[in-house]
């Protein structure tokens, strides 16, 4: 009788035992939410450890926001403000002059083309906005093309948008060009910044 009631109990030390262990295996380790918690808790983790990496280099953050501000403000050496943008279309009008470049269209468009992401991007109260000018010009190879690469190079900022040329047949093979310009203006807002 005494060997049963050990067996018995062995047994049911063993079930228990068992029984420990399955649910050990089911729900601590192979449980798919505490996995998932763990590998959240990791991503946690190296967030927590790049925003203190952040933190510890906020000093040269600053320090270079800073040099971004002094930068963006000696753009105003290359980029007009918007009292003296009449002085862009006149140095292209007497460029295509001098190169004896006909200007057969010349159209500045005023509106802001920037996309309008641009209005977000201020900074300290200054931003800039360019300004499509379409021209349309008549003239040599060579003349057209020394007049572009001028106006390329002109202390302001210009860019060339786009550039189509097409051979005037009927006139000696001059050509006709249509172009877009972008120009730019440096704007402050003076009554936003007091």
């Amino acid at each position: 009788m005494k060997s049963n009631k050990n067996t018995f109990i062995l047994i049911i030390i063993l079930l228990t035992i068992s029984t420990g262990l399955w649910i050990w295996t089911k729900l601590v380790i192979h449980d798919p939410a505490i996995q998932t918690y763990s590998q959240q808790l990791k991503q946690l983790n190296l967030k927590f450890n790049e925003l203190e990496g952040i933190r510890e280099n906020m000093p040269k953050i600053q320090d270079n926001y800073n040099l971004s501000g002094v930068d963006f403000d000696t753009l105003k050496n290359q980029i007009y403000d918007n009292r003296s943008y009449i002085r862009i279309l006149e140095q292209i009008r007497d460029l295509a002059g001098k190169h004896q470049v006909e200007i057969k269209s010349f159209s500045p468009n005023l509106n802001d083309s920037y996309p309008t992401i641009n209005t977000f991007l201020t900074f300290n109260k200054k931003h800039i906005e360019r300004y499509p000018v379409q021209v349309r010009v008549f003239g040599q190879f060579l003349n057209i093309s020394v007049f572009l690469e001028e106006i390329l190079n002109l202390p302001t900022m210009v860019n060339i948008h786009s550039l189509k040329m097409e051979t005037e047949l009927t006139n000696g093979g001059s050509l006709s060009c249509d172009l877009v310009f972008y120009t730019y203006m440096f704007i402050e807002d003076t009554k936003a910044a007091s």
